[in-house]
């Protein structure tokens, strides 16, 4: 749940950033995918204190890697553009914004559906393995 929220957060962020920078979104962003780098670090390292399995470290997948790589690269771009004096907005008008809007709503439908799915997968659709059978419970 967390890191889905997370990926609606990255999405709007994202569509925010590039319609109309500020420096307020831009030390959002800084902040923001640092802690969530930072998060997953530690949940991969020694385990978040909270949740179902409290102070155990999760495998790193080759897809969460690359997701905290390019968080933390988010990270550095964010803070070389406020070291500079401001950002500068570009022009665009209305038709790059729908196309940013459509792109950016896309992705978030995109994350949840993949999130989801990856959950029903985790959760073994009702199969439970008892003494080396697969016994299929009713629903």
């Amino acid at each position: 749940v967390f890191f889905s929220l997370v990926a609606w957060f990255q999405a709007l962020w994202a569509l925010r950033v590039v319609v109309a920078p500020t420096r307020w979104t831009l030390a959002v962003g800084f902040i923001a995918n640092a802690a969530i780098a930072w998060v997953w670090f530690v949940s991969r390292t020694t385990g978040v204190p909270i949740g179902p399995e409290p102070g155990v470290a999760e495998p790193a997948a080759l897809l969460d890697v690359l997701s905290t790589v390019l968080e933390l690269l988010i990270v550095v771009v964010c803070a070389a553009l406020l070291l500079r004096q401001a950002p500068n907005p570009s022009g665009g008008g209305r038709t790059r914004t729908l196309f940013i809007g459509a792109l950016a709503l896309g992705l978030i439908v995109l994350s949840t559906i993949g999130i989801a799915a990856a959950g029903e997968d985790e959760h073994g659709h009702g199969e439970e393995q008892h003494g080396g059978t697969m016994q299929t419970q009713e629903h």
